[in-house]
């Protein structure tokens, strides 16, 4: 048994699974490498030298599935509530309903019972709020790919989101078009392994003794748009949930991710962070967009809608309506999210990062530990209690 992608270079391998899921003789499967990544591996004795897994390589064959972008746009969901639970503007829920209205079947990253990120397919916009928010760090596609292919033979309308890797590894496996298939690709900044991720999980569970329920890298109920995390929590042996904002460790994994130390080794030699797109829309964070657009109110958020295809602009012309929509600029835009025309730097301490976080988690934590972030939690929870207690609250106004 050898790993198949050390015969290019094992740092390139980005972990979409196309390949696993084309081989029709089982030659190839997933092997989770040291780092917590998945990792194809061959069995050269069931291998025919086919070579389709080279053919659906995102890596190798990228510029395959690459479009320029047509429009720009600043985007704003018109529905509040979705507004509110989302981490940019909400543009992915108005084209996922749209799907989902018409029967069709959206494909995602949401976590499980075990906080553990895997790409979902849903049916109902009930279940919507799995696939809703950022989620830093890479998913599982295991299966996916087959899956989302029968559904577009049966002729369904299939809308499949993530990384730029993954949304090419699929079109790549695919190996012909559908007019039934959606795509929105985001700007990517790497994706952290589930075991790096798992590490600050752990951590966070065995100090406040509890289990979590759910986790969200931003929300916006902590501090308007932003990168503040929470997470809902049970303490063991009760049933009653609560909250949790501001907390050091889940800080921490933010601060290391937006630190670029620990993604993906591939990450760094990404070759979809350019202009050229692989979604039919590509969707981010406007940052900066007051800069260009001093008229839109982005407290909520903004996203960055991208069109690239001739699909794209038929969605977007059919959904325009439900947005608050400013046209803009892809060098405006690319000026606030580098990652749309460059990958992230490999950080100078990459290279033994992966080893340090597993050996001395307490450290390792403490490294990327915000001693700002510590000040704003305090500030946070005095601030919720004045208002969930209405007569200080009343004195303090009084007085102000």
């Amino acid at each position: 048994m050898i790993a198949f992608i050390e015969k290019k270079d094992p740092s390139l391998c980005c972990g979409c699974g196309a390949c696993v899921s084309i081989c029709t003789h089982n030659a190839l499967s997933f092997h989770i490498n040291d780092e917590g990544y998945k990792e194809p591996v061959l069995n050269e004795k069931a291998c025919v030298n086919c070579n389709l897994c080279d053919k659906v390589c995102p890596i190798m064959n990228a510029d395959k599935v690459q479009k320029a972008p047509q429009l720009v746009y600043a985007a704003i969901n018109k529905k509040l509530e979705i507004l509110k639970s989302s981490s940019s503007g909400g543009a992915f829920s108005v084209i996922a309903e749209y799907v989902l209205e018409n029967e069709g079947v959206v494909y995602g990253a949401a976590f499980d019972k075990s906080m553990t990120l895997k790409h979902i397919r849903i049916t109902q916009p009930v279940e919507l709020n799995k696939l809703r928010g950022s989620k830093y760090l890479q998913s599982d596609t295991e299966g996916i790919f087959k899956m989302a292919k029968e559904d577009l033979r049966n002729g369904k309308m299939v809308y499949f989101t993530g990384v730029p890797c993954q949304v090419a590894g699929l079109k790549l496996f695919l190996r012909k078009d559908y007019n039934n298939l959606f795509t929105t690709d985001i700007v990517c900044h790497g994706v952290p392994s589930q075991k790096i991720f798992d590490v600050f999980i752990n951590h966070f569970r065995e100090k406040r003794n509890v289990k979590i329920t759910n986790y969200k890298f931003r929300d916006k109920r902590v501090n308007g748009w932003s990168c503040s995390s929470s997470s809902s929590c049970k303490k063991n042996g009760s049933d009653r949930i609560f909250e949790v904002y501001f907390d050091k460790t889940l800080n921490a994994y933010m601060n290391a991710f937006l630190s670029g130390s620990i993604d993906r080794e591939s990450c760094y030699k990404c070759p979809f962070a350019k202009n050229e797109r692989v979604g039919d829309i590509t969707l981010a964070d406007y940052w900066g967009v007051k800069k260009f657009h001093p008229e839109i109110n982005c407290k909520l958020g903004v996203s960055l809608t991208i069109v690239n295809t001739d699909s794209g602009k038929e969605m977007f012309c059919k959904l325009k309506d439900h947005f608050s929509l400013v046209q803009s600029q892809l060098e405006w835009a690319a000026s606030e999210n580098p990652n749309l025309v460059h990958p992230t730097p490999r950080p100078k301490d990459r290279s033994n990062v992966f080893e340090y976080a597993f050996e001395n988690p307490d450290e390792f934590i403490k490294r990327y530990t915000d001693k700002q972030h510590i000040r704003k939690s305090i500030k946070f929870a005095l601030k919720r209690f004045v208002k969930s207690n209405p007569w200080l609250y009343r004195l303090l106004v009084k007085f102000k």
